[in-house]
């Protein structure tokens, strides 16, 4: 799955209604309130022309200060404003290449700032220049309340942003926080990150960079509560956050599966990706778990996952393939980007097992081996439960665990198949053969009924 099937639209809400109003009378009776982005200009009118942008969007702009100093600079810039506290302005955005939000997210309603950052992330084509006071204001709300509603250290920000945006640029300047930006796939951030130390020498108020040991600190993460126990998930962009936000919702079957799991039982998981339902069989069902997932970076976002989560001891991942041979061959990447899924080992289809068209974004070299293999070698027991998504190759993993399948050992098995497919309808058959039968009412309930995977779903296969 790619970043476009995240959600793009604008949040339903992005300031509550007594909020803006307000922020919006703030705005009229104070002639000192939203004055900090005009000290920002220079280096915001540096950035532009270092990225090659000529048009941005001030993300709460308040009295449109940025705007005027831009102007008074001679910039030459588009400058398009927003603001959802103030009428004229709040209507909500196109987005833009360049992103500026000035001192306005310390501003934000806590229990609406997800919403705000996701939005951020909407608008933002190509790069984002923000800044974030961390400590308290001088103002006072009507309401008693500090102006800085989230009064917050880099620890709180940067996972958020990192959850949505490529890091750039950051600095700590101890009362704030600056901090530069790139949508995931900006294809020029390595060069323009390389180049932004030289915006940043105004003798007024030096910046100070974050320490690398403390930047290595930041490690952007997510949990989950599963009845009493949790799982920690490592959420380095927005795909894996959006993983672990669907968690329960995405394949609601292949959790209710694992629920019903015995503890102390051996689950293989083959495509495990970065272990999203691996870690739900280890944590909640204390469970035995050997994961295979080939593509490199979720190789290694599977292992974090199992260091994160304490059950080494528990979980083994390998970073092959499993198919109906063993062999070194190619790794079709469907997109080089953490948490990504539809990579096919050997044969470069997608998952209606058609040929790809279009430049190729990635090929990674990779091996695959047959289950049947591992478990006669020992290399892993036999297995009690298989849970099976490879994205279109279900069929060749099925013909390498032919032996496995007629084990007696082996209760259940789990696996996502299209029935318009003759191979994977062969599956089926395969399966019924070895002993096993699934739920029609089961399956229908759980195919998708739109999109590129519409009619796939979740079979469980139960032994006789």
């Amino acid at each position: 799955m790619s970043d476009t099937d995240l959600k793009e639209d604008q949040p339903k809400s992005l300031i509550s209604e007594d909020y803006r109003k307000l922020q919006s009378e703030l705005h009229a009776d104070r002639a000192d309130y939203g004055v900090a982005s005009q000290h920002w200009a220079g280096r915001v009118a540096a950035f532009a022309k270092l990225a090659g942008v000529n048009a941005l969007l001030d993300y709460g702009a308040g009295k449109q200060r940025l705007g005027k100093a831009l102007d008074d600079a001679k910039a030459g810039l588009t400058y398009k404003p927003f603001d959802p506290a103030i009428e004229e302005i709040s209507t909500a955005p196109e987005p833009e290449d360049l992103v500026v939000c000035l001192d306005v997210l310390e501003h934000i309603e806590p229990d609406l700032i997800e919403n705000v950052l996701d939005d951020l992330h909407r608008v933002t084509k190509r790069f984002g220049f923000f800044t974030i006071a961390t400590g308290p204001a001088r103002k006072v709300l009507s309401d008693g309340r500090n102006a800085h509603l989230i009064q917050e250290r880099a620890d709180w920000w940067l996972p958020k942003i990192l959850e949505r945006f490529q890091l750039l640029h950051f600095n700590d300047q101890g009362h704030a926080l600056l901090v530069i930006v790139a949508h995931k796939d900006e294809a020029s951030a390595t060069a323009v990150s390389s180049k932004i130390g030289s915006i940043e020498t105004e003798k007024k108020d030096p910046i100070k960079s974050m320490a690398l040991k403390d930047y290595e600190k930041l490690i952007p993460s997510m949990s989950v509560a599963v009845g009493h126990e949790k799982i920690q998930y490592y959420t380095p962009n927005s795909m894996c956050a959006w993983r672990v936000k669907t968690l329960s919702t995405k394949e609601p079957v292949t959790i209710d599966w694992l629920a019903a799991m015995e503890p102390g039982t051996v689950l293989v998981d083959i495509g495990a990706n970065v272990g999203m339902y691996t870690m739900f069989a280890a944590v909640v069902r204390k469970m035995f778990v050997y994961a295979f997932e080939p593509e490199s970076q979720n190789y290694a976002i599977l292992n974090r996952n199992i260091h994160m989560n304490n059950v080494n001891e528990q979980v083994t991942a390998y970073p092959f393939a499993l198919s109906d041979e063993s062999k070194v061959s190619n790794l079709f990447l469907s997109n080089f980007s953490q948490g990504s899924s539809v990579h096919t080992f050997g044969q470069n289809t997608d998952h209606n097992l058609q040929q790809r068209s279009g430049k190729q974004r990635f090929v990674q070299g990779s091996v695959s081996v047959t289950l049947d293999e591992l478990v006669a070698d020992k290399t892993i027991p036999a297995p009690h439960y298989l849970k099976i998504d490879v994205d279109g190759l279900e069929h060749k993993v099925i013909k390498g665990c032919e032996k496995t399948l007629r084990d007696q050992t082996l209760r259940e098995v789990l696996i996502e198949l299209n029935p318009k497919l003759e191979e994977h309808q062969w599956v089926i058959k395969e399966l019924q053969a070895a002993g096993f039968d699934f739920d029609k009412d089961q399956v229908a309930a759980s195919a998708r009924k739109e999109g590129s995977f519409e009619g796939v779903g979740e079979y469980v296969f139960r032994r006789r």
